[in-house]
């Protein structure tokens, strides 16, 4: 569970600041968590943005809490890093995934309890989301969104605005805070009336659907899934996944070849304790080699690292390894057949 007692974590400045909210919205930055938290602030009611940055974000992790003002809502929003323990979740869903590798029902779950936790020590009165009744036919079907409540604890607290007139009456609505009124008949995956909806309240920045999670990419689960099957979990592992070129290779272990300068010098970052293949002589990408790799896994590493480096069309490479012991191979680059048989396709 997300640790809320560090005292590095902006929440507790929070906290002892007195800052109140009427609500605790989850924010993904698309567009219906976005129209969801502008129909609720636009009646006066003050809310608390919490989005939960996950390993499956697109982008460079992102490793420390944040707290800002949202000036396209008019809202304090809360980014908050999730680790290990939402790691797990997508190991072993309880619910199943979607169409990729995309537990969607475990996650909204897992959101909804964490979001309950900071509403309940801030003494908001409810939950707010952007979720849209049959827009996900696997998570937001009528008994998914049911479930969802049901597991959460967040029944008569949780607040769907885009969908709230098709659903049953929550106990914010029966105890007079918020208008049946104020809330709308949204149905289906057409996104014709969220967009209308979002020209009439001013919503213009938002995320593409699903833009915010890779778990819904077909690529980016491909090479999930295989990492899985190895036992590569760590949060370094799933970081490197957005970046590179992955390759499994005869002895298990995996290669990863930088595309670009950028790729090189930001998993040279976190990618310790791994073997380092280079091209001496010649311009070309930064490799990481699984540290346990056998010497006939580095020699076609050395191969497909120049494969990629300006040596490819030459006779002949020189690749510099660094490990253990620092060494040279001279090696003939691979070619596109070989590079082919251990890619791990994105």
């Amino acid at each position: 569970m997300v640790d809320y007692s560090g005292r590095d974590f902006y929440f507790m400045f929070m906290v002892e600041l007195h800052k109140k909210y009427d609500f605790v919205a989850l924010y993904s930055g698309g567009l219906d968590s976005s129209l969801a938290i502008k129909i609720i602030a636009k009646r006066g009611f003050s809310v608390l943005a919490i989005k939960f940055a996950t390993p499956f974000s697109p982008g460079k992790r992102i490793t420390e809490e944040k707290f800002y003002f949202n000036a396209s809502l008019g809202v304090d929003t809360l980014v908050v890093p999730l680790g290990e323990s939402y790691v797990e979740l997508i190991k072993s869903p309880q619910y199943g995934y979607g169409s990729n590798m995309n537990p969607c029902i475990d996650c909204k779950i897992f959101f909804l309890r964490e979001a309950k936790r900071v509403m309940e020590t801030i003494g908001a009165k409810g939950i707010i989301t952007g979720e849209v009744l049959g827009q996900r036919p696997m998570s937001q079907n009528i008994q998914a969104l049911q479930l969802i409540e049901r597991k959460s604890g967040t029944t008569g607290i949780l607040l769907r605005p885009l969908s709230g007139k098709l659903l049953p009456q929550t106990e914010l609505e029966k105890s007079g805070i918020i208008s049946r009124e104020d809330l709308y008949d949204i149905n289906g995956r057409t996104r014709r009336q969220t967009l209308e909806l979002a020209k009439r309240l001013g919503v213009v920045e938002f995320t593409s659907p699903a833009g915010g999670c890779l778990l819904t990419d077909p690529g980016y689960a491909r090479r999930l899934k295989e990492s899985l099957e190895h036992s590569e979990y760590h949060l370094d592992d799933l970081e490197a996944l957005k970046f590179g070129r992955h390759f499994r290779l005869p002895d298990k272990s995996k290669l990863i070849v930088g595309r670009n300068e950028f790729e090189n010098n930001y998993l040279a970052g976190f990618l310790k304790n791994k073997i380092i293949l280079e091209d001496a002589l010649r311009p070309g990408p930064t490799c990481f080699l699984s540290p346990q790799a056998s010497s006939e896994s580095i020699r076609l590493s050395a191969e497909i690292c120049a494969h990629y480096s300006k040596s490819k069309d030459d006779q002949t490479a020189l690749i510099n390894i660094k490990a253990e012991k620092n060494f040279a191979l001279q090696v003939k680059p691979a070619d596109d057949k070989t590079v082919r048989q251990y890619i791990i396709s994105l």
